[in-house]
């Protein structure tokens, strides 16, 4: 099994202290890909104590319009979603990102912050962003079956077919050169080593 490489961390985290801009991560991907155990991890490997998940964003606008059905849609993605309905959605949540990102960058705090409607023509440049792609579909299907925060009788073929749409929508809009790719079919350590390096060449950390 990879060990992760700490001598990356450990440069990366005297970056941080040493720099007057903040890091600040963003990490994408459909429902399940594994964008929250990243962001715990890297959030204790790099002391980044700031850690947001949009899914409570997602749930509050959700109380708060629930009418709104493009709202009403964006925690659930185990029913059909086209490429539009995915855009409106992003462009929804990205003025609660962006507001976040600035805020974040101006107060010099370093922050983590994933979610499924990140995509990156709508996200303030001032992140660094990292995609969980789906290219191993049977682990995927395992990792939901085995997740505490989904129940088994919603991963029907039809259903589990639905992420596997979104997923595929998603990569189309992360294929952007500013965009690193990260695969769930490598293990959680692989993925750790791969965000270092991205972040070591980002930063131009020597």
């Amino acid at each position: 099994m990879e060990k992760i490489n700490y001598k990356l961390a450990n440069k990366i985290k005297k970056h941080i202290k040493n720099s007057e801009h903040p890091l600040i991560i963003v990490i994408s991907g459909v429902n399940g890909a594994g964008k929250t155990t990243l962001a715990f991890h890297l959030s204790n490997i790099l002391e980044i104590k700031q850690r947001v998940s949009l899914g409570s964003i997602v749930k509050t606008l959700i109380v708060m319009n629930p009418k709104n059905k493009i709202i009403s849609k964006m925690n659930n993605y185990f029913y059909p979603l086209s490429k539009v309905d995915i855009q409106k959605q992003s462009l929804i949540i990205s003025k609660a990102t962006n507001s976040m990102i600035k805020k974040y960058y101006a107060g010099g705090v370093s922050c983590i912050i994933e979610g499924v409607q990140l995509l990156t023509r709508h996200l303030d440049k001032q992140c660094i962003q990292f995609h969980i792609k789906i290219t191993d579909s049977k682990k995927y299907n395992k990792q939901l079956k085995n997740s505490d925060t989904r129940n088994p009788r919603h991963l029907s073929e039809k259903v589990f077919g639905n992420l596997l749409k979104v997923n595929d929508i998603l990569n189309n809009e992360m294929n952007l050169p500013s965009v690193n790719i990260l695969e769930n079919s490598k293990s959680l350590n692989e993925n750790i080593n791969e965000v270092l390096k991205k972040l070591i060449i980002n930063l131009n950390i020597k």
